[in-house]
């Protein structure tokens, strides 16, 4: 429901049901530790994925491709490291590889926005969200809970399941009702 909320309502909808909703069902679960984690965790998701999930063509998807460049980029520094290799020196490198990355990424969400319009900010809004609600919960457990590293570690697998089920449920729930009914969704 956090994402079906974010990508059909907006941001304001989707902190609201991901945070308090999510909080509430916490507590009236018997789970209400997890309580105020759950409050900014899943309010954080519902926020990301309202506020890049329902994002147009336009400005916006040049910091789209500008984050995913950037996240890209550094997987490449992380795991590949071929600057010793050609010789030249590690800023030069990453500055050309970030720049090539984000060149193609931008190129992708620019000359194919028709194909993206739909898809790619659902996609990129339940990442971002995702994300942030997966680490959060880690952080949360892990240093305010003191559950220790072991048990913080292995709800990330649940948490992550969590994203890709929610999210693919969400997003395709949202497309049908706002392709059904234009002016809930409030798009054109």
């Amino acid at each position: 429901m956090v994402f079906f909320s974010s990508l059909t309502f907006g941001w304001r909808a989707g902190t609201i049901c991901g945070g308090v909703g999510s909080a509430a069902a916490d507590i009236l679960l018997g789970s209400g530790i997890y309580a105020p984690i759950t409050l900014v965790a899943k309010g954080a998701e519902g926020f990301l994925a309202g506020v890049i999930g329902r994002m147009e063509a336009g400005r916006g998807w040049a910091i789209c491709a500008g984050l995913v460049g950037g996240v890209l980029a550094a997987i490449a520094f992380v795991w590949v490291l071929p600057s010793k290799l050609f010789g030249i020196d590690e800023w030069v490198f990453e500055t050309v590889v970030f720049a090539v990355i984000l060149t193609l990424v931008y190129s992708v969400f620019h000359f194919k926005k028709q194909v993206f319009e739909t898809w790619a900010p659902a996609v990129l809004g339940i990442s971002f969200g995702g994300w942030c609600m997966v680490t959060t919960y880690f952080l949360g457990e892990y240093f305010l809970l003191d559950v220790g590293l072991g048990k913080a570690l292995s709800e990330v697998p649940v948490n992550v399941a969590q994203v890709v089920l929610g999210g693919t449920i969400g997003a395709l729930l949202s497309y049908y009702v706002g392709k059904s009914y234009r002016p809930l969704s409030g798009r054109k």
